[in-house]
């Protein structure tokens, strides 16, 4: 890619420039693509988070650019956007211009800056369309990074089965991954076409955590799928994969009451690996074979909260909490809790958040998908970050 491709010395535009540049590229789709655009996208009235690049100051407008002919990037920089962005356009067909068989469309990326989901925020400003909306003719390559929310009404003259809103409504060929979808009818809708990743996203607080209609060849895994009115749904989940099929890894689910025992055969002879042993697939036949014990299991898979200076392991905070002794300290990985911690007993406890695998290094959040009360004693936040959703 080139950077700052934007404007040329004399001031013309970067279509143009692409343009001419791609007309004298004959027969080499390699060297054709070193003609894509890289752009911007920042709250009106701040100051872009990178330099060099073409500005917007919409999503929407960004897409509607050059970028969705040529291919390339839309970096979206920390703000909250109140829009929906529709992705429908396709891209050029670079093949007549530059002498190949067919096809040979370019794709392009949408992603925070900060792939900080927390301070990228995407709130639909009409409830009755998708906040994010990837058509059959799109070309997008990912999108990550974002939170996409409020997608509460209904979306009348969409594809996908009904009419109901989703933060994220996809076709075909897209690797979603790194977001936090909430608080929508449904949080991602794929429908028709298939070949989506969809990968460590949040899906939390939506009627539909996440649905698939005709869609086929589609992988989800290492999600944390949370406290959804009603967690997934698939007509078609045989063909799909509702976890890898080579590393043999599903998603984390909070309804999911099965236990790691080994009590099973292959990967599910081993206990203590985080991985469900007993009641799989989760939550229907043909979907999770691998379902996780708690959130983010697949990076560490020793359970995520324990007492500091003894053996002593758990998998909530309420759970070490009721635990522990005064004085004692409790330590948390970075990791999302589902929920409402009760502190209530009458002794002094220190909490230390946000870790590591290792408990080492604590740079990052505990993020508490819930309530947390206060109602006898002291929790004292010693150190790292602990955010309440």
């Amino acid at each position: 890619m080139i950077k700052g491709f934007h404007k040329s010395r004399k001031g013309f535009p970067a279509v143009f420039i692409c343009f001419v540049f791609l007309m004298v590229l004959i027969g080499s789709i390699n060297e054709a693509k070193s003609c894509t655009i890289d752009v911007v996208v920042y709250p009106p009235g701040e100051t872009p988070c990178i330099s060099g690049n073409r500005e917007y100051t919409s999503i929407q407008a960004a897409v509607n650019g050059e970028v969705s002919g040529v291919g390339g990037s839309v970096t979206v920089c920390p703000g909250t956007y109140i829009e929906n962005v529709e992705m429908t356009n396709p891209p050029w067909d670079m093949c007549e211009l530059v002498g190949i068989d067919p096809p040979c469309f370019y794709t392009y990326d949408i992603y925070s800056y900060s792939n900080n989901p927390a301070d990228t925020v995407v709130i639909a400003a009409n409830p009755n369309k998708p906040v994010f909306y990837v058509s059959s003719a799109a070309y997008i390559g990912g999108i990550s990074g974002f939170t996409l929310k409020r997608a509460t009404g209904w979306c009348t003259g969409y594809p996908g089965g009904d009419d109901d809103c989703a933060g994220m409504l996809i076709n075909n060929g897209v690797a979603v991954y790194d977001n936090v979808i909430r608080d929508n009818i449904y949080g991602i809708k794929l429908y028709g076409g298939g070949s989506n990743s969809i990968l460590n996203n949040v899906m939390v607080f939506n009627d539909h955590g996440i649905k698939l209609v005709d869609t086929v060849n589609n992988t989800i895994y290492h999600n944390d799928i949370i406290d959804n009115s009603t967690q997934a749904g698939d007509n078609n989940p045989a063909n799909n994969d509702w976890h890898h099929t080579t590393l043999l890894e599903g998603n984390y689910w909070t309804d999911y009451t099965g236990v790691d025992d080994g009590s099973g055969t292959g990967k599910h002879a081993i206990a203590g690996d985080g991985i469900g042993d007993t009641l799989i697939p989760w939550p229907y036949v043909n979907y999770d074979n691998y379902p996780y014990m708690f959130s983010k299991a697949w990076l560490c898979s020793d359970l995520p909260v324990r007492i500091e200076g003894t053996s002593l392991e758990f998998y909530s905070l309420q759970e070490a909490y009721d635990r522990s002794l005064d004085g004692e300290t409790i330590q948390s990985r970075a990791i999302n809790f589902p929920e409402d911690p009760d502190f209530d007993l009458n002794k002094s406890v220190y909490l230390k958040a946000g870790y590591d695998c290792d408990f080492i290094d604590n740079p990052d959040e505990t993020v508490i998908y819930g309530t947390m009360i206060i109602s006898e004693g002291k929790i004292t936040i010693e150190s790292g970050t602990v955010v309440l959703i």
